[in-house]
Order: structure tokens, then C-alpha cells, then sequence
């Protein structure tokens, strides 16, 4: 019968065995998908002169955030000017065109001086950027305007997995404790 003693030795060399053998083939690597969030320049510092309306336009996909820029100052005197500015989706562009009251509007600003505006794309089309001054009947506007956009993108990582190996150094340290303990632990005498 074996004592007590060779089985703490050889459960604790088991270990030792078990936890250098995670430490060398624990470790495996993996692909994820990483969101990295991107930004696009569609206008870029456009200077223009606005007597009436003005308008620009940009296609635009869903989920994308759009952010609009502008500096509105008047021409003759360098003051810092006002311009009425909305942004509109197709359709409702053209309701707006023709002066239907029920067009949703994405950005409404009226009489607005410089402004930075964001709003977030629900429906991918065309996006329509008005410069309304007809309110103005003695100044022109000059504007200085900028469309950037921003969405995700996911982007492929690998990575590597070590947790196995951490179990392992662990199974290490206790193999190396009981096998000691199995070593150098006196033998029981037990009287008969």
C-alpha cells in the first residue's frame, strides 16, 4: 500500500506536469471586430456669395453623423452677418421647393450667425444644404462652409488569450507546494 506521502508526491509532480504543459500550449489567438470611429471632409472651407438662396447637396448613408460649419459675415462691411439655414431630405426638398408649410426640416436655424450643427442620418439619400437670405433685401452674405462626416467602421484585431497560461503558473506553484510537501513531510508511524 502506498503511503500518503507518495501520493502528495505524485499528485503534486501530476501538477507540475499539468501546469508546464498549459504555460507552453495554453496561449491561442482570436479575431474580433474593433469599432473605429471615421471622419470624412465632404465640403471643405467653400466660400460663397449668397443674395437669395443657395443651395448645396450631398448624398449620405445611414448611420453617419454630419456635421455642418459656417462663418456668415457681409461683404461691403466685414460684420459678422445672419442667414436663415436648413437642411432637408430629398422628398421633403421638394415640398420645400414648393413652399408646403408640413416639410420636415433636419436643421432648422433661423437668422442664425456662425453655427456648428450636427444631426444623425435615419434614411440614406440625398441631403440638401439651404442658404435662405431673402429675408435680407440690402446685404449679400458671404459664407465660408464645411460638411464633415462621421461613422463606423469595424476593423478586424487579432488578439491573444493567455488565461490558460495564468492557470497554468498556478498549477505550477501548487504542484511544486505538494510535491514538497510530499517530499519532505516525515513519515506517520502508526503502532500496531
Amino acid at each position: 500500500m502506498i503511503e500518503l506521502r507518495a501520493w502528495a508526491s505524485l499528485g503534486g509532480m501530476s501538477l507540475l506536469i499539468l501546469g508546464m504543459l498549459m504555460i507552453l500550449f495554453g496561449s491561442y489567438t482570436y479575431n474580433v471586430n474593433v469599432p473605429k470611429l471615421e471622419s470624412k471632409t465632404i465640403f471643405e472651407n467653400e466660400s460663397f456669395i449668397v443674395g437669395d438662396i443657395k443651395v448645396y447637396k450631398a448624398d449620405f448613408s445611414k448611420n453617419i453623423t454630419v456635421t455642418c460649419i459656417a462663418s456668415i459675415k457681409i461683404p461691403a462691411t466685414d460684420d459678422i452677418g445672419e442667414i436663415n439655414f436648413y437642411v432637408i431630405q430629398g422628398e421633403e426638398f421638394q415640398k420645400w421647393e414648393r413652399g408646403e408649410k408640413d416639410a420636415k426640416l433636419e436643421i432648422e436655424l433661423i437668422k442664425t450667425k456662425n453655427f456648428n450643427k450636427s444631426f444623425k442620418v435615419d434614411n440614406e439619400g440625398t441631403y440638401y444644404f439651404v442658404f435662405d437670405n431673402t429675408f435680407s433685401e440690402f446685404y449679400k452674405k458671404e459664407l465660408t462652409f464645411s460638411v464633415t462626416i462621421e461613422y463606423l467602421t469595424y476593423v478586424e484585431e487579432t488578439r491573444r488569450n493567455y488565461s490558460i497560461v495564468y492557470i497554468g503558473y498556478l498549477a505550477l506553484v501548487i504542484g511544486v507546494i505538494v510535491t514538497l510537501y510530499g517530499l519532505v513531510r516525515k513519515p506517520e508511524i502508526t503502532w500496531m
